[in-house]
């Protein structure tokens, strides 16, 4: 959130002159950049969470005695 806050300071002035528009699209720029990164992890997080699950599930099913499977 610190990021977040940083870009909404100048934000009121960001028309006021070059320099304070300069610092705030560049604040702007490392909260989208670290946005991104919190997604693909949070993105990565969830696919290594979905594998496992699946892999959980498969190994279960798998350790099932035959008669108590379903037959299609």
């Amino acid at each position: 959130m610190d990021l977040c806050d940083k870009s909404r300071e100048p934000r009121h002035e960001k028309f006021t002159s070059l320099d304070t528009r300069t610092n705030y699209q560049k604040a702007n720029r490392e909260v989208r950049k670290k946005m991104k990164e919190a997604k693909e992890e949070w993105i990565e997080e969830q696919c290594v969470n979905i594998d496992t699950e699946i892999k959980t599930r498969t190994e279960v099913a798998e350790r099932r005695p035959v008669s108590s499977r379903p037959v299609l």
